[in-house]
């Protein structure tokens, strides 16, 4: 009689992969995908939905959840961090911080998207031949103008670090209703110096 198996699972937005395994031989007993979560069309409404077909599927092949004698169950966690890039048992404090990496990540997530929307109309308005700083006074962002950058030599920072080359480029902005700053950084070169390898 082999080991008590592992049910693995993998859930996705749109999709739950599942996989019933004996970690000692690597005997898979069983394995599958739900596909088309929640989509328009799908007999899939949601992610509970989605584990009541793994169910379905699993006992059709003969292997009842109830009896078959789980052990465990796997999940891969996505945005673990640094403290979770191995198998981890899950108690309560271990929820607890996944949760708020995954919070965290989101909000992540939802200020750079606004933030790549906010660049994308402010170059808009820069190819229609709005001046900086008129793009800057409405987006209630100071302009912040240097002359003195040079390469391999040090000269007072700037407000951000961050330096995209081209024509004219949104290099890095801060959004003050979400971040409470007031810089936007836009970099134009009218003099490019080419290097010269020996």
């Amino acid at each position: 009689m082999s080991e008590a198996p592992v049910l693995v699972l993998n859930a996705g937005s749109s999709s739950l992969k599942y996989q019933l395994v004996v970690p000692e031989t690597a005997e898979v007993q069983a394995k599958g995908i739900v596909e088309r979560i929640g989509e328009a069309g799908s007999a899939v409404a949601d992610h509970t939905a989605a584990m009541q077909t793994v169910e379905d599927d699993l006992a059709n092949t003969g292997v009842d959840l109830d009896t078959v004698g789980l052990r465990a169950v796997g999940h891969r966690v996505v945005h673990g961090g640094p403290d979770f890039s191995d198998p981890t048992i899950i108690d309560d404090n271990v929820l607890e911080e996944i949760k708020d990496l995954i919070e965290s990540r989101w909000r992540d997530d939802q200020i750079a998207s606004r933030l790549r929307a906010m660049a994308t109309e402010m170059l808009e308005k820069l190819k229609s031949g709005a001046s900086f700083a008129d793009v800057a006074a409405a987006a209630g962002l100071n302009l912040e103008k240097r002359t003195d950058i040079k390469r391999g030599s040090a000269s007072s920072p700037l407000s951000t670090s961050q330096l995209v080359m081209e024509k004219f480029w949104l290099a890095s902005m801060l959004m003050p209703s979400l971040c409470g700053a007031t810089w936007l950084s836009i970099f134009t070169f009218s003099t490019l110096t080419p290097l010269h390898w020996k």
